[in-house]
């Protein structure tokens, strides 16, 4: 693929052109359909610019709101399940792409955003599209693009090295610390822990400087250590730990500038200017007021040649590159941390495992699904008693929107004339001797479960449309993707009034995680909660334009507050609705750091901290 394809075909809007010509898709049949959207904006047009064995590509020239996007993809999902769509004008694009991962375990049918800025290098996006590019003579399945779409925006790829490689540097620092005594109580070595804390400490201001937050430094704790040294001669020692390093924690970034007390002009200046971060991260800690502790200038010279292997970008969306690390891919890494801990014991290494202190990885998917059926019907049995608003009649009118794809997958395909003959017979020699094509049948399907799959699907549909799904209950026997039914809902109130009491039910949820470990349950909540709040709170846009409802106003002003929507709708739901506790500090201390880089992922200038 040209290195000039972003100015050659992104930024000049020549979708076909990339999609054809570069990207080696088939030019839609007739030319293309084009579509016309009625949304809150006006009608919109998108037109078909390339497909492959039914994935499309939609373009529309503009870039309307995330709710009037929401309104262009429930139609365009009707033309084509698999798809992507781009919304793009002379200087910003939307591209709506498949979702890597599904809460619901059942296979993605949900588009995520991801922004391009014309005249910008977009190296992210050049790799996702150079993974779904088809060769010549490459023979690849609808499915296997399919997953690659997907695959395209998925970060994993990157933790296991990255998780190796920190536990050792973890092990390495541990050693290093002294000063720190273990009572015959301690249930874990406290030197452990506070190895842990400084990790913590680091790793978010190593995203802060890549940003140039510290003193507008992006090599600040590298360049800070260098003047250390250049600093010292005979009788004049500075230890890189205890003289800059802890005023820089306490009284740099752990205090506001009414109450930094750097005694020190010279380490005063050396700190420089940085923000103060609320919350806790950087304040005393109990081991560091307790004990008199060092670490050699020699643990943090190895620690940072490790980190500066690596890309740092506080962002939650990865950019493809093979060595970055943003939020969600650190995220999965505390979690391994947290709960598959090596200790060192005389000399050898000895594996504590999750079973020995009752604590459990979850995956995204476990997580998602979990969270996903149990936040979203409360949210939405109160919202329906709080508006008196009717779900269930949306669900009788278009059921088809709310079966996940793995549900439905292949069912509108006829099946060949020999396994349709067999259906009603015994034995079934085709059936046996034979599997589904991938059109037809889900990854290692056999007939008999294709079969039986499609009838389950004929049966929802036609329960749902005889009005056999009228309860949250009811919608979670039946899998039903209860979260854009949801936001369909929120997006359908036609009062202010009704938009109000949405936004306080939400508000008023409590999500309690008891044993929250570094977070995995409370995340998953978070991320939902923000997308329930995103539509309640551009539903309340669209009144507000229109009403004079003063509650409504106000939260609009609230939000306008903030550095963005999204740092505030973030914030709102963790003040709001995360609880979380557990027995281990260390957990949730991790927790606590991966919520404040969720938040200052929005952030865009420092003074916005």
């Amino acid at each position: 693929m040209s290195t000039k394809w972003i100015a050659e075909y992104v930024d000049g809007g020549d979708f076909t052109g990339l999609f054809i010509e570069e990207l080696g898709w088939d030019r839609p049949s007739g030319g293309g359909r084009r579509v016309s959207v009625e949304t809150d904006e006006g009608v919109l047009t998108l037109e078909e610019v390339a497909t492959f064995h039914g994935i499309s590509v939609w373009t529309c020239p503009v870039v309307p709101s995330n709710r009037s996007q929401r309104q262009v993809d429930r139609h365009i999902r009707k033309e084509s399940t698999e798809r992507v769509i781009i919304f793009g004008d002379s200087t910003h694009q939307v591209w709506l792409w498949p979702q890597s991962k599904d809460a619901s375990g059942a296979g993605a049918s949900r588009l995520i955003a991801h922004e391009h800025w014309v005249g910008k290098e977009n190296e992210a996006l050049r790799q996702r599209l150079q993974l779904i590019s088809i060769g010549l003579d490459e023979d690849i399945t609808v499915l296997e693009l399919a997953h690659r779409l997907r695959r395209a925006f998925d970060s994993d790829r990157v933790t296991k090295s990255f998780y190796s490689k920190f536990s050792a540097q973890h092990r390495a620092l541990v050693a290093a610390i002294s000063g720190i005594e273990d009572s015959p109580k301690t249930e874990r070595p406290l030197s452990r822990w506070y190895g842990s804390l400084l990790l913590n400490r680091l790793m978010f201001i190593y995203f802060m400087q890549r940003k140039g937050f510290l003193d507008n430094d992006q090599e600040y704790l590298r360049n800070r250590m260098l003047k250390i040294r250049e600093m010292e001669h005979p009788g004049n020692f500075h230890e890189f730990y205890r003289d800059f390093l802890l005023p820089l924690f306490h009284d740099g970034l752990g205090a506001d500038a009414s109450h930094r007390k750097i005694d020190d002009p010279v380490i005063q200046d050396l700190v420089g200017d940085v923000p103060y971060v609320n919350g806790g991260i950087f304040s005393r800690h109990p081991l560091e007021i307790e004990n008199e502790i060092h670490v050699p200038d020699q643990a943090f010279e190895e620690l940072f040649d490790f980190f500066d292997q690596w890309r740092w970008h506080l962002d939650d969306r990865p950019t493809g590159n093979p060595n970055e690390i943003n939020p969600d891919v650190l995220g999965y890494i505390f979690e391994q941390f947290v709960n598959n801990r090596e200790e060192a014991s005389s000399g050898n290494k000895t594996a504590q495992t999750n079973a020995d202190k009752g604590a459990y990885y979850t995956k995204e998917d476990v997580t998602g699904y979990m969270t996903a059926n149990t936040l979203i019907p409360v949210f939405l049995d109160r919202m329906v008693q709080s508006t008196g608003v009717n779900p269930w009649i949306q669900m009788s009118v278009e059921p088809e929107r709310y079966v996940w794809p793995s549900v439905s997958h292949g069912v509108h395909v006829e099946l060949p004339l020999e396994i349709a003959d067999e259906a009603d017979q015994w034995p079934r020699p085709t059936w046996e001797s034979t599997t589904p094509p991938a059109e037809i049948g889900l990854p290692s399907e056999t007939w008999f479960e294709t079969f039986d799959r499609r009838r389950h699907y004929e049966d929802l549909i036609a329960r749902a449309k005889d009005g056999g799904i009228s309860s949250v209950g009811a919608a979670i026997t039946s899998n039903i993707d209860l979260e854009t039914l949801t936001v369909d809902v929120i997006d359908a109130l036609d009062s202010p009034e009704d938009v109000v009491r949405a936004w306080e039910v939400l508000t008023n949820l409590k999500v309690i995680d008891p044993t929250c470990g570094s977070g995995a349950f409370l995340f998953s909540a978070l991320n939902i909660l923000h997308r329930l709040y995103a539509a309640v709170f551009e539903c309340a846009l669209t009144h507000v334009k229109t009403s004079g409802y003063a509650r409504l106003a106000e939260i609009v002003e609230q939000a306008e507050q903030h550095p963005n929507l999204d740092y505030f709708l973030l914030k709102h739901a963790s003040i709001n609705n995360l609880h979380g506790v557990d027995i281990m500090p260390e957990a949730v201390e991790i927790a606590r750091l991966r919520l404040f880089l969720k938040l200052i992922a929005q952030v865009q200038a420092r003074e916005d901290i």
